[in-house]
């Protein structure tokens, strides 16, 4: 949770994401909600062996992962 600053309204916060794979799940939304900003974020990682044809597939969600733990919110002065 991050209290926004005085004079600041969020304009844009990252879209909902929702993974579902062999390998794990993730799920990540932003939400503001009485001048706070909450991030959720939920992963859960299977432990099991990846065969090198599933490498593709599991880069891409890692991909996913690591670009949702680097987004951003935008805000603007009201």
């Amino acid at each position: 949770m991050v209290e926004l600053p005085a004079g600041f309204a969020v304009d844009e916060v990252p879209e909902p994401v929702k993974l579902d794979a062999a390998f794990g799940q993730f799920e990540g939304s932003a939400e503001v909600k009485d001048g706070k900003l909450f991030v959720k974020r939920k992963l859960e990682l299977k432990h099991l062996e990846v065969p090198p044809s599933g490498y593709a597939r599991l880069r891409e969600f890692i991909n996913v992962v690591n670009g949702y733990q680097s987004a951003v919110a935008v805000l603007i002065m009201k």
